[in-house]
């Protein structure tokens, strides 16, 4: 009998060593595969930021030569139908400039300025850049503010991120009907303050979802925008040590978490220079 429990135990210890070590396969594949997706964006970036160059360098001159050309062909013309084309003209080759500037900035975004910032007065900046940039006409926008401490962040590339997602939000939400929800709190195990911008849109498909924050991906078609805004976004939150998650689902809505580093306060910077120390 002494056998026969013995064996037994040790069968489910086998079993149970058995399944702890497929659990941390698992994991350990779980993240592999995220370092081969930040590897494999990371070369994407590279590969961007040499054709954006390159396009910037190659493209610059003759479009500043066509806008020229343009604009003075529309002080000559007296036809209004000939002016209107040359301003056409005009208008298309500053879009295409844009669009280099755009892509550009997405591959070698400015170096952050990481400074103490409020979470309130960033949000309250998105906010006001947001509906200069969309019409939030009979959309319901909530804001709340829980206790959240100061970030350690570049201001106004956060506040330009956030901007574009209430813009996304916005830009998804129908009007007279349309709700959007931006809520911050802190998350102390993180210790990172979660920016939150919800929106009661159609929400977005699983191929959708996954390809948000591609460079000029758009679910929309006709009049689509260049699909830069998460893009830029993500690259502005990440160059201050933060990170960004989507949460959507069809006919449910989308929800964007920011998550920004919090500001340590004097008792945790003792604490770490004690662990330091003592180490």
């Amino acid at each position: 009998m002494a056998g026969g429990w013995s064996l037994a135990l040790r069968t489910a210890q086998i079993r149970e060593e058995s399944r702890t070590l497929s659990e941390q396969l698992a994991q350990a594949n779980r993240k592999l595969h995220d370092v081969q997706a930040e590897i494999l964006r990371s070369r994407t970036l590279v590969s961007v930021g040499e054709m954006a160059a390159g396009a910037a360098h190659e493209m610059n001159n003759p479009l500043a030569v066509i806008s020229g050309r343009s604009q003075l062909l529309a002080t000559q013309l007296s036809d209004a139908r000939h002016q209107l084309a040359a301003r056409q003209i005009t208008e298309q080759s500053h879009r295409i400039s844009q669009i280099i500037t755009d892509l550009m900035d997405f591959a070698k975004p400015v170096p952050p300025k990481v400074v103490s910032a409020d979470v309130a007065e960033i949000v309250e900046r998105a906010m006001h850049d947001a509906k200069m940039h969309a019409d939030q006409v009979d959309r319901a926008i909530e804001v709340t503010m829980g206790e959240v401490p100061r970030v350690q962040v570049d201001a106004e590339q956060v506040s330009a991120a956030i901007a574009e997602v209430i813009d996304n939000a916005l830009q998804a939400t129908e009007q007279n009907k349309g709700e959007i929800s931006v809520h911050a709190a802190f998350d102390q195990y993180s210790s990172r303050v979660v920016v939150t911008v919800a929106d009661t849109g159609p929400g977005m498909d699983e191929a959708t979802a996954k390809r948000a924050f591609d460079p000029f991906f758009s679910a929309k078609q006709a009049g689509r925008r260049r699909g830069m805004g998460l893009a830029k976004a993500l690259r502005w939150i990440e160059a201050s040590g933060g990170s960004m998650r989507l949460e959507s689902r069809q006919n449910q809505g989308t929800r964007m978490l920011v998550l920004l580093p919090a500001e340590k306060t004097v008792e945790q910077e003792a604490a770490a220079k004690n662990r330091k120390a003592a180490q």
